[in-house]
């Protein structure tokens, strides 16, 4: 179905939008405008997804989880829609180390996205891709080439100015090959009305859906303000009550154009019984005989069949009877025809791989042995091979960094080592000098206490008048004057004790002083202003050095572990090979087996497997799908066309085809 899509949208005030985050004001905005389907994508995180998704999950509106990763070559939207989307995306930031306001490397995100568990589960949008400093902006750095060549992996780029998307439309990507445009509103503010969708068919929310509809924009991308004009009538389903599907409800989407299944499912028997219903006869005369004689032995007489169609004023039902009379045909014809009929009108002399094996009993053997030794090789490549890669590419950044790598450490110590002497005479001087403080202060302070401790004397008694003969031996002023020349005595000694004390120490200040010049330059010419810090620096070097000297070490195991996976995977990978060649040899002879025994509609096999004359068949796909002619070009380049023939004759037993060949003649 069609969807009206929005898929770059911003939660949260990290401009100028509003100040509190309300995850229903949000959903309920973006239902306002119409839209059936938004990716949130918030810049390098997915916190708010979760909270949008179930806010919307009862509404008409399908909230994608998405991220806007920075990277160093500008934004890119990533999509994962189905389940387990949110986590997905969480795996994929943490494994590219992504993070507000960080950039990661483009080429880095490129690489993780295609390999496993993410293949297939992501849609990579290049975000705004014409503003400055995105990817395919005027002002990047790379040449024409080189920007095309960055967004090739991309499923879709957004374009944000109306004039630079009408001339990439019109005329191509940078005037080069053509890519998928949406439109994204690239929207903070829930309140802006720039916001721009783009229509786009969807079936279903899935990955392969939206991949399916950005590689085949002509049908499945629209960007008219209008909703897209849907076909007038549409099968919607075909209903059985009796014979081979009795009972049995077919439901198809209007964009249903293929029926597969395994041989002998009943496929060709739904296409008969709708060409039943509308009256349709194909003009070639063996292909309409296959038909009548499939009809008449799979819904024998009074069988009914009932197609309903939908139509501008609604669903009808369209029922016809086997062996009744028929209604009236209906307003209009599909074209529809069988496998068989598309053979016949688009192969003319092509073999198909399980003809060919038919004459090769060998080929059951030969295919197993391919795919046990394609199986060999992939876990070969994947559980040792790729761990052990990534393991020595980590070891790899490390080891070789040109900042802090084991070359820029060596050389690191290597320039510092010189200055290490300086380093520690400079830690040395700087403990002196505080020494030689520490006992001038340690001197001053016992100058201070032998000088300012007085002997003080007791008093004399008291005596009375009878006792007065007594006072001549308490000669109280005459120790006080001896004890006051004893004070001054010491007093001077000390001092002339102490200025000796400090004169031997400032003896060689001068010196001293000219010295610590002399190692201050020193360290100034090496770039350090205290000792110190040269020698922890050298310390951090040398612990830095051994831990990478270790890394380098483990790098080489590592290396050698993978130079004996390479050689193991190349044995493995030529003994595919040889299965392939003995696969290709035995066809061949099958090949020439065939052509001498079979005279059917293949004529005489090609054993090169060159397919001719599918043109016819390639226009009629285009048919009503505005397919441009280099879209026409590249689908015939890129078609399996050994899988078409496959898919479009039914395995036959050897024998069986020898009897139709027969028949054919």
């Amino acid at each position: 179905m069609w969807r009206l899509c929005d898929l770059h949208n911003h939660t949260l005030p990290n401009e100028q939008c509003q100040d509190v985050w309300d995850a229903a004001a949000f959903v309920q905005s973006r239902r306002m405008l119409g839209l059936n389907l938004i990716a949130v994508t918030d810049h390098d995180h997915v916190d708010r997804v979760e909270e949008l998704m179930v806010q919307a999950a009862d509404t008409e509106l399908t909230v994608v989880p998405g991220v806007e990763l920075s990277t160093d070559r500008g934004h890119l939207l990533i999509l994962a829609p189905g389940e387990n989307g949110i986590a997905t995306l969480r795996q994929l930031l943490f494994r590219v180390g992504a993070a507000p306001g960080t950039q990661v490397a483009f080429e880095e995100v490129m690489k993780v996205t295609e390999r496993r568990p993410y293949t297939g589960r992501l849609v990579l949008v290049g975000a705004h891709v014409n503003q400055p400093g995105s990817l395919l902006a005027s002002s990047q750095a790379l040449s024409r080439e080189g920007q095309l060549q960055l967004v090739a992996g991309l499923h879709a780029l957004e374009v944000s100015d109306d004039s630079v998307f009408s001339e990439w439309n019109a005329s191509g990507v940078k005037q080069g090959p053509r890519l998928t445009l949406v439109r994204g509103s690239d929207c903070h503010d829930p309140s802006d009305l720039r916001l721009r969708a783009t229509w786009i068919y969807l079936p279903e929310i899935t990955p392969g859906s939206f991949q399916h509809a950005f590689a085949m924009p002509e049908a499945s991308v629209m960007f008219s303000s209008n909703a897209p004009k849907v076909p007038d009538f549409v099968i919607e389903s075909i209903r059985f009550t009796g014979g081979h599907h009795d009972g049995v409800t077919f439901e198809w989407c209007e964009r249903t154009n293929a029926i597969i299944g395994p041989p002998n499912a009943g496929k060709s028997l739904i296409i008969d019984a709708i060409k039943f219903v509308f009256g349709l006869r194909s003009e070639l005369a063996e292909v309409e005989s296959i038909s009548q004689a499939r009809m008449a032995k799979c819904l024998p007489s009074g069988c009914v069949v009932e197609v309903r169609v939908r139509t501008p004023s609604g669903s009808v039902p369209l029922t016809r009877t086997l062996g009744a009379a028929q209604p009236p045909a209906p307003p209009f014809r599909p074209i529809v025809f069988s496998q068989t009929e598309l053979t016949r009108r688009a192969i003319a002399s092509t073999p198909a791989m399980s003809l060919l094996d038919m004459h090769f009993p060998e080929a059951d053997a030969r295919k197993s042995e391919i795919v046990r030794t394609q199986e060999a090789v992939a876990e070969l490549f994947e559980t040792a091979l790729c761990t052990t890669a990534e393991q020595a590419m980590e070891l790899r950044s490390r080891v070789s960094n040109s900042i802090d790598g084991l070359a820029a450490t060596r050389a690191e110590l290597e320039k510092l080592a010189g200055s290490e002497t300086v380093a520690k005479r400079a830690t040395a001087a700087i403990s002196t000098a505080t020494w030689r403080s520490r006992v001038r202060e340690e001197v001053e302070l016992w100058c201070e206490r032998a000088c300012l401790t007085p002997l003080e004397l007791s008093e004399p008694p008291a005596y009375s008048v009878e006792e007065a003969s007594l006072q001549t031996f308490v000669p109280k002023a005459t120790l006080d004057a001896v004890v006051a020349d004893a004070v001054n005595a010491t007093a001077v000694e000390v001092e002339r004790v102490t200025n000796r004390i400090i004169e031997t120490l400032e003896a060689d200040d001068d010196a001293f002083a000219a010295m610590q010049r002399s190692i201050e330059q020193e360290l100034a010419d090496a770039g350090y202003e205290r000792g110190s810090e040269l020698e922890a620096q050298l310390g951090s070097l040398r612990s830095r050095l051994a831990a990478l000297e270790a890394h380098d070490r483990e790098l080489q195991k590592l290396d050698a572990r993978i130079d004996t996976n390479l050689v193991n995977l190349r044995d493995r990978h030529d003994c595919a090979l040889a299965a392939r060649q003995a696969l290709a040899q035995g066809r061949k002879h099958a090949c020439r087996t065939a052509n001498t025994s079979m005279r059917t509609f293949f004529a005489r096999v090609d054993e090169g497997g060159d397919v001719a004359a599918v043109d016819q068949l390639i226009g009629d796909l285009a048919t009503g799908t505005f397919m441009r002619g280099d879209t026409r070009k590249a689908l015939r380049e890129s078609l399996d066309r050994f899988a078409l023939l496959e898919t479009a004759v039914r395995p036959e037993s050897a024998s069986s085809c020898a009897t139709r060949a027969r028949r054919w003649r």
